[in-house]
């Protein structure tokens, strides 16, 4: 019985509270917005009685805590997802560099000298050949090749023009 008292007296305190903001109101223009949201929480309180008993209430309180969890965890993995995506594109710039490195000292070590050193590794993770070293390219001169363009150019007289190298085709 004191429920049924209390839940009329929360009915009418809230309903006297609505009649005198609506009197307060400057201008009665926002009237129909404070009428149309003070009827939204009546039907609220009027309904908890019958909600109370369901316990809709913590029903609906989960429901958000867990659609504000999802949203969360997607906005996560998204953020994940792109932190990996960035790791390994460095990771992989630094192992074409470090082929790039191991190309040039290979070179020296046959006598050449080497200008440009390019290396391109296979960043497709989808791909069974994830990681694989796809295609380098070396610009190389031989040693007396370098000699005679230094001293050609110290000197002032034209060198003969490089013979072009013909491409080497890969097997796949």
């Amino acid at each position: 019985m004191d429920q049924l008292y209390e839940w009329i007296r929360n009915i009418t305190y809230y309903l006297i509270f609505i009649t005198v903001v609506e009197n307060l109101l400057p201008n009665k223009k926002y009237e129909k917005y404070v009428k149309f949201f003070a009827g939204m929480v009546l039907i609220l309180l009027v309904l908890k009685p019958v909600t109370g008993g369901l316990r809709l209430d913590d029903k609906l309180a989960y429901s958000f805590e867990a659609i504000s969890l999802k949203k969360e965890a997607g906005e996560l993995t998204g953020k994940v997802s792109k932190m990996e995506e960035t790791r390994l594109k460095r990771m992989i710039s630094g192992y074409e560099k470090a082929v790039g490195t191991d190309l040039e000292t290979m070179a020296q070590t046959a006598g050449y000298s080497c200008k440009e050193t390019s290396a391109e590794i296979n960043s497709d993770q989808s791909s069974d050949r994830f990681g694989h070293v796809v295609k380098v390219s070396l610009v190389l001169t031989s040693g007396k090749e370098e000699m005679q363009a230094e001293e050609a150019a110290s000197v002032g007289s034209k060198m003969d023009p490089v013979k072009k190298v013909e491409e080497i085709k890969t097997l796949k």
